[in-house]
């Protein structure tokens, strides 16, 4: 197809998706004469001039597929935290952060007021320190 002079392939052109002047957008590719998020991103909010605004991969409103919601992040399409990172399973101080990169409960009774697992605290917690 000849676009303002150049001769283009609407089928896989970025630029000409489909006809002249049809560009794909944000993270995505024309195959087919269509233009088509990129593996990885989707266009989760459903706008159409943004694209493929979500990465799967990274995105923790949208973690692995739209619509799924991680509480601290979003690691290779996972929900996960880091025992590194205090506050990474939220405010919570009955929250923990386990080696596997889950978020765990403190048995009952306890809390874990550095947030980084320790879970010894049976009296209150005032900020990172437990006053029994």
């Amino acid at each position: 197809m000849l676009c303002h002079g150049q001769c283009v392939d609407p089928t896989s052109s970025p630029d000409h998706c489909g006809g002249c002047d049809r560009p794909c957008l944000a993270n995505s590719t024309c195959t087919q004469g269509a233009c088509a998020c990129k593996p990885g991103f989707k266009d989760c909010n459903k706008v159409p001039g943004d694209g493929c605004e979500s990465n799967l991969a990274t995105d923790k409103a949208n973690c692995g597929a739209c619509g799924v919601v991680c509480p601290y992040h979003c690691v290779a399409s996972a929900c996960v935290c880091s025992s590194s990172v205090a506050g990474s399973c939220g405010t919570s101080k009955s929250l923990y952060c386990t080696a596997s990169g889950t978020c765990a409960t403190c048995a009952s009774g306890t809390f874990n007021c550095d947030t980084m697992g320790s879970c010894t605290c049976t009296g209150v917690c005032v900020g990172n320190t437990c006053n029994e």
